[in-house]
C-alpha cells in the first residue's frame, strides 16, 4: 500500500492536500455559528496551509466551501435577514483566499 503509483510519481503532497482540504471544509462548517473573526482566522490559516501543501488542495477547499455557502444562500433566499448573513459568509470565504496570495509573494 505504501508503494503505489502516486508515491512513485511524487504526488504524495497532493494526497495530503486533499485530506487537509476535507478537514478544513469540515472546520469551516463546524464554525458556522461562531463569530466572524474566528471563521476568518480559521479559513485564512487553512488556506495558507493548503497553499504551501498543494494548489489543487486549495482549489478543492474553495469548491467545497463555496458550494456549501451557495447552498446556504439558495436555502434562505426567501428570508432577507438570513440572506444578508449568508452574503457576509460568502464574502468571508473570499477574504480567506487573500491570505494565500500574500503568503506566497
Amino acid at each position: 500500500m505504501a508503494c503505489n503509483i502516486i508515491v512513485v510519481f511524487g504526488f504524495i503532497n497532493y494526497l495530503i492536500a486533499l485530506g487537509v482540504a476535507l478537514m478544513a471544509a469540515a472546520l469551516w462548517l463546524h464554525l458556522r455559528g461562531r463569530p466572524i473573526f474566528v471563521r476568518a482566522l480559521a479559513g485564512a490559516a487553512c488556506a495558507c496551509a493548503l497553499f504551501f501543501t498543494h494548489l489543487m488542495g486549495l482549489a478543492f477547499f474553495g469548491v467545497l466551501v463555496g458550494a456549501a455557502e451557495a447552498a446556504e444562500l439558495i436555502a434562505c433566499r426567501d428570508r432577507p435577514h438570513r440572506l444578508a448573513a449568508g452574503a457576509r459568509s460568502a464574502d468571508l470565504l473570499g477574504a480567506s483566499f487573500v491570505a494565500p496570495g500574500s503568503c506566497g509573494a
